[in-house]
């Protein structure tokens, strides 16, 4: 079934906007100017789904009309994108983050724009905190413990659940915080999504949504592309990586290093609580300073059901862009000439590599 008729449905702080902001742009349609990046100065719906520990955002412009009030901060947005001629897909929730409003004699006149995040900011996830773990030093407890204290369902490795930290001290230092430290000393990616607190180790077989690794997906065909740009990788920043620790028993500072390889010797500054969180931060670096990054980055129609991490497979358009691929990116944006997505993919990277 072909997907011609671009649609969506918008609710803000459970308020449905969807028709007033269809009517801006049907507005739209009828009008023949533009602002200086090709935007409707009237509506636009900008989505973006991002890979490891970044923060989706949500952004919304449009004209303000009567005396419609402005979002407050911590509102949930919730977005639908998709075609008449097939349905919605819901994307996952975000939150006000920055509502502001503007008036301008040319440029649509009175706007409002909405900046939300996948960052719950009415829960007290950024403010700072000092504890420590009352019993178990287990990095699968210490998580599980913050997803609980904010409502949220915790996803974990199984390779990182056992894991002890020693140093598991918090001090004056928020959650959000503390995650991605623990999430970088460990190799690991940390996300909120939606109801999730995800922590998944580095190429794991996981996405950092939480969801197996699948078979890759294939656009239908090379039609819907409107463009690709690659860029090929450098290999072999790193022959070794050498990490500290502190051997708290001996009271003496050791080391682990993995590679051996060609290439320059690297040494992380950090002095790491344990010999096995040196151990994985040295293999996160090596496999991250030695992965060969091709990138590419397409244009295509829209595709919300698309999201960041999935595999993804291109059309055999061109030799260097046969293979697998996963999304790091991507981009779904509805504006008054249509509804395209942008996605920005990798090669993926395999433990080891």
């Amino acid at each position: 079934m072909p997907q011609t008729t671009p649609s969506f449905r918008v609710r803000i702080g459970g308020r449905d906007l969807t028709d007033y902001l269809s009517s801006l742009f049907a507005e739209a349609a009828r009008l023949s100017f533009l602002d200086s990046v090709g935007r409707s100065p009237l509506v636009s719906i900008e989505y973006v789904d991002q890979a490891g520990g970044e923060a989706d955002r949500c952004t919304l412009s449009f004209a303000r009309r009567g005396v419609m009030g402005v979002p407050r901060s911590g509102e949930a947005v919730e977005l639908w994108l998709g075609y008449d001629e097939r349905g919605l897909i819901e994307m996952p929730p975000t939150y006000v983050d920055r509502p502001s409003s503007m008036r301008s004699k040319s440029d649509g006149g009175r706007l409002i724009r909405i900046e939300a995040t996948s960052i719950d900011t009415t829960t007290d996830i950024k403010s700072p905190r000092t504890e420590s773990p009352p019993s178990s030093r287990k990095l699968g407890d210490i998580v599980s413990r913050i997803a609980a204290r904010h409502g949220k369902d915790p996803v974990i490795s199984v390779e990182l659940v056992d894991i002890r930290i020693p140093n598991a001290d918090q001090t004056q230092e928020s959650d959000l915080h503390y995650l991605s430290r623990l999430a970088a000393d460990l190799g690991a990616d940390f996300k909120i999504v939606g109801p999730r607190l995800i922590f998944v180790l580095r190429a794991s077989g996981r996405s950092a949504s939480g969801k197996p690794l699948g078979l890759p997906l294939v656009l239908p065909s090379s039609g819907d592309i409107e463009s690709i740009e690659w860029t090929g990788g450098e290999r072999g920043r790193f022959g070794s990586v050498k990490a500290f620790w502190q051997d708290g028993a001996t009271a003496t500072r050791k080391f682990v290093e993995v590679g051996g390889g060609e290439g320059p010797a690297k040494e992380l500054r950090k002095t790491y609580a344990s010999a096995e969180a040196a151990r994985k931060a040295a293999t996160a670096e090596l496999e991250d300073g030695n992965a060969a990054v091709d990138r590419i980055e397409v244009t295509m129609a829209g595709a919300p059901w698309l999201r960041a991490e999935d595999p993804f497979i291109l059309p055999p358009l061109e030799p260097e862009y046969a293979g697998d691929w996963v999304i790091q990116q991507i981009v779904h944006t509805m504006m008054k000439d249509g509804f395209r997505s942008r996605a920005s993919l990798e090669r993926p990277r395999q433990a080891g590599a």
